[in-house]
């Protein structure tokens, strides 16, 4: 008998929810757990056991006691708050020691009780005994030298529920850079779209083609290699620096044999983390007996190019798949792309229709709310090191949406456009606190009549932008859109400091 992975010492467990144990043995064997003074048992059922005790009150408390015969495993220092998953790709991943605020280890005002999870990144049984994972897969407390592995979105995230609802807070980071949405869905979220099944069609296909001998031994080569040696690159990676002459040289490799290797590792096939259904059978599917009270969702990037126009059935079935495993009312928090020009290694082409697809999602589907990152980009740089605000707005959507506090969390929304003569009124949700522009003129704003751009004046007036031109009044059409590029600087806020979502409007005569 073994408990899961996830069982270490300083974890955490959602409070008012059953405390859900789980893990591995020999069938017919009998397993108890012992937790605040009570006690339940379990018997191993095809290789897997599972007991619930009854919830208990937020707090910290000794240990967890598992007992099977005469063997007895006792986890340490548990606590019980808020869980909140942490998934999507590499701004998701994206590790707080990268974050351009980071303070220094020796100078981080520690809290014991935000703690953060990382689940191992594997998509394949061969990866899970192969790979180097050091570094993942316990759990982790606000201290010293650890705060620096936690998701930089989960911390500023957690740290905002700690100081507002004062009870322990725990992040589970199941994330992989570079992965799209297809990996996350279940094949039975993924039977139910045509556009998501064309996806795995392709995928079969093209796995006919490998030659399985060669792609085995090429990942299995690359799951076994220690990734200290290339933390280095990554590091600098992350931190947003040149790396261009890097790729041309990995891309312009003279060596034949090693050209291949890096192809087969390169193709999606069975081991590698881009196929369908890989991150929800061997990451998702690890943690998902776990109780939790949400999700946050950083994701979109990978889906930009090939996916973008269907990225609202492909966010859809995730959610429908995470909500199958965590609960079906379980509340998602989805952050919308923020802007990117592109670089060297990464394009940036239709980042305006993911944006516009994760709106749609949020306004349609029940308990998923978006955050806006206009102001949260990088010209160059996918992943922009000024996670806070990304963080701390998911937090603020949770604190009102899930936890009922009455604060403004939202950003504005253009919900009604009007036409009078020369004139066009637009008008926002979520700007009780009136609209306001940083800096001396309103940017990433452009008015178009019929095809000609023009310049309008343009006047910022409570919860309205009203904008007025000679041409506006003769036009037979006019159009106004707002930070609907792949990389913009908008500059549009609440009073409350939260941005305008980006929009696009047209208004016939």
């Amino acid at each position: 008998m073994k408990a899961a992975a996830f069982f270490t010492d300083h974890m955490i467990f959602q409070q008012n929810k059953d405390i859900v144990v789980w893990g591995e043995g020999s069938d017919g064997e009998e397993v108890t757990v012992l937790f605040n003074g009570k006690s339940a048992k379990g018997i191993v059922k095809d290789g897997e056991w599972e007991v619930r005790l009854a919830p208990v009150p937020a707090g910290t408390y000794e240990e967890l006691v598992i007992e099977c015969g005469s063997k007895k495993t006792v986890i340490k220092d548990i606590a019980v708050g808020e869980v909140w998953l942490a998934s999507g790709q590499s701004n998701m991943e994206f590790l707080y020691k990268y974050d351009e605020e980071r303070i220094p280890d020796e100078m981080i005002e520690e809290d014991d009780l935000l703690r953060f999870y990382d689940v191992p990144e594997a998509c394949s049984v061969e990866q899970e005994k192969l790979g180097h994972f050091e570094n993942y897969g316990f759990w982790r407390r606000w201290k010293d030298t650890d705060a620096k592995w936690f998701s930089a979105v989960g911390a500023y995230f957690g740290a905002k529920l700690r100081k507002e609802l004062n009870v322990p807070v725990g992040i589970i980071g199941i994330n992989w850079g570079g992965c799209n949405a297809i990996g996350w869905t279940s094949p039975e979220r993924a039977a139910e779209h045509p556009e998501l099944m064309e996806i795995v069609n392709e995928y079969e296909e093209f796995v006919k083609t490998l030659d399985m001998d060669e792609y085995n031994a090429a990942n299995d080569e690359a799951a076994a290699k220690d990734p200290a040696e290339g933390q280095h690159f990554m590091d600098m990676f992350m931190m947003g620096r040149d790396m261009s002459d890097h790729f041309k040289e990995m891309f312009a490799n003279p060596d034949p044999e090693a050209q291949k290797k890096s192809m087969l590792t390169m193709a999606v096939g069975p081991k590698n983390y881009r196929r369908p259904f890989g991150l929800y059978e061997f990451m998702l599917k690890k943690v998902r007996r776990a109780e939790v009270a949400g999700a946050l969702w950083y994701q979109g990037e990978e889906d930009e190019i090939k996916r973008s126009e269907f990225y609202d059935i492909s966010l859809g079935a995730v959610i429908d798949t995470f909500r199958d495993n965590f609960g079906k009312d379980m509340p998602f928090l989805a952050v919308q792309l923020p802007p990117f020009e592109g670089n060297f290694f990464a394009l940036a082409r239709k980042y305006p229709v993911i944006r516009e697809k994760i709106e749609k999602v949020a306004d349609t589907v029940p308990n998923v709310w978006c955050s806006c990152s206009t102001d949260c980009g990088h010209r160059t740089n996918i992943h922009p090191r000024n996670k806070r605000p990304v963080g701390e707005r998911l937090g603020l959507l949770a604190l009102k949406h899930v936890y009922g506090k009455d604060i403004e969390a939202d950003s504005p929304i253009l919900v009604k456009s009007e036409r009078f003569g020369g004139k066009v009124v637009l008008t926002f949700s979520h700007a009780s606190s009136g609209l306001c522009f940083k800096g001396t003129e309103l940017k990433a704003f452009d008015v178009f009549a019929e095809e000609y751009h023009v310049l309008p004046d343009v006047t910022v007036k409570g919860d309205q932008i009203v904008i007025e031109d000679s041409a506006i009044a003769s036009a037979e059409e006019i159009t106004v859109k707002y930070a609907r590029d792949n990389y913009s600087e908008p500059n549009l806020y609440a009073g409350n400091g939260l941005p305008v979502f980006p929009f696009e409007c047209t208004l016939k005569k």
